[in-house]
């Protein structure tokens, strides 16, 4: 996040475009993501960290940017970690899936991230695929 109210740096956010664009440019699929493993200044969005509502109002400003391309993937949150409540981080995630969709973006796909870094070998035993299904 760029900051604490989910608000993007137009200027920041013009030069990833820039590498997004040339990605797509490819016809390649792209995935955005958010790559600060949950936190934010070190406390977890949606439990101590930003609110739900500015990590869904980040999604919105980056999905109504790219809800026409059809090759964009969005990625919620990579490797989220050390989530003390998988309940709460679930409707942080729903919040964000949510914002999504309402800013237009309705086909694209979006990736889940769980706990535990989002791996593979422990997305069922961590709890992280029986929060996250519902």
């Amino acid at each position: 996040m760029t900051n604490s109210t989910g608000t993007l740096d137009l200027k920041s956010f013009a030069q990833y475009d820039q590498l997004v664009q040339a990605c797509l440019g490819t016809g390649a699929k792209c995935i955005i993501d958010i790559h600060n493993y949950a936190r934010f200044n070190n406390k977890i969005i949606g439990q101590g960290g930003p609110s739900n509502e500015a990590f869904a109002n980040l999604w919105s400003q980056i999905a109504t940017k790219y809800a026409t391309q059809e090759n964009i993937i969005f990625g919620i949150m990579n490797e989220p970690h050390d989530i003390p409540d998988l309940n709460i981080w679930t409707t942080t995630v729903q919040a964000a899936v949510t914002a999504i969709r309402k800013a237009g973006a309705t086909t694209q796909m979006i990736l889940i991230p769980g706990n535990d870094f989002s791996g593979a070998q422990t997305f069922v035993s961590n709890g992280s695929a029986g929060n996250l299904s519902t």
